[in-house]
């Protein structure tokens, strides 16, 4: 599972720019990987996370979670699934804010929650009370 990869070998398979990723290998012919994030679907992705953490019962996302949340949110969302983010959002929120308490989570969480943010525009706002909760454990 990607999950269970270490940090390093899931984050050569997670580059959000679109590059092919050049794999070291013993053999004289060079094997070229192409970023996951580039043929998934986002919402998909990001709803089975959640299933995930839900299912082994996390009380935090863990950074492998994070890794793949982070990398789903480094291209351009469409339009038509405002309202299906918008939802996975509210489900999520518990989660997500949470991590921005965790040293080694927030800055890459709150970069793409920002994303987030500026794709569900006001339809985020409906989880910022449970933002504010988080940012009263923080300050």
């Amino acid at each position: 599972s990607l999950l269970a990869l270490p940090q390093p070998q899931r984050l050569l398979l997670l580059p959000t720019s679109g590059d092919a990723v050049t794999l070291p290998v013993v053999s004289a012919v060079p094997y070229v990987l192409k970023p996951l994030p580039a043929s998934w679907q986002p919402l998909q992705i990001a709803q089975a996370l959640l299933d995930d953490a839900k299912a082994q019962k996390l009380a935090y996302l863990e950074p492998s979670h994070a890794d793949v949340f982070c990398a789903l949110l480094g291209a351009p969302l469409p339009a038509a699934e405002a309202e299906a983010w918008q939802a996975w959002l509210l489900a999520a929120k518990e989660y997500l804010y949470v991590a921005l308490c965790d040293e080694e989570l927030c800055i890459p969480i709150a970069e793409a929650l920002l994303s987030l943010f500026g794709y569900l525009q006001e339809g985020a706002l409906k989880s910022f009370s449970t933002l504010l909760s988080s940012m009263r454990m923080i300050f």
